[in-house]
């Protein structure tokens, strides 16, 4: 049997969950879940999982919690965000790095 190779990319943006510590609020990790037009939504149970063990990979030590982003909320590029830890909802943080920045500062301590 032939196999089919998409050589399209007809995927769309579903859902996108945010991995953040407990404590802090600070952003861990944003997983954004693809899907084809034909095919069925994941559920919301399986992206929490989902996306709590990708971050619970690069942060063990950490307490993480996931937050699903209601339908329509995006994350804008460039803009720092963090979770309120009282009230468990995402906000825009001003005055921190942005994501470029904030990448930039790795590479270099990484020299």
């Amino acid at each position: 049997m032939k196999e089919r190779y998409h050589t399209e990319q007809n995927f769309k943006l579903a859902s996108q969950y945010v991995a953040y510590d407990a404590s802090s609020g600070e952003v861990l990790l944003v997983h954004d879940v693809l899907q084809e037009p034909e095919c069925s939504a994941e559920s919301e149970e399986t992206g929490v999982e989902v996306t709590r063990q990708l971050a619970g990979c690069a942060f063990e030590k950490r307490k993480v919690k996931v937050l699903r982003l209601p339908e329509g909320t995006r994350l804008k590029p460039g803009l720092c965000y963090r979770v309120d830890p009282c009230t468990e909802q995402l906000v825009q943080q001003s005055g921190g790095p942005t994501s470029r920045e904030f990448l930039a500062q790795i590479s270099k301590s990484g020299e």
